[in-house]
């Protein structure tokens, strides 16, 4: 077991490509978010970035 949960999900056995990874999206999210603000801080072009973490923040991608 990893301490930092990204083992948690998903649980089954052979997960299929519509299931979702709740612990690496979110880890991804948080990666993507303050890559976005450092570009930010240091006068770069982060839109990629503020594009991922607006797709990754996107709930209604989880349910489809």
């Amino acid at each position: 077991t990893l301490t930092s949960g990204l083992d948690d999900f998903p649980r089954s056995s052979h997960p299929s490509d519509t299931e979702r990874h709740l612990d690496l999206r979110c880890w991804m999210l948080l990666g993507a978010s303050a890559m976005s603000n450092v570009a930010e801080l240091v006068g770069k072009d982060g839109s990629q970035y503020e594009e991922a973490t607006a797709a990754l923040n996107d709930t209604k991608i989880l349910n489809a």
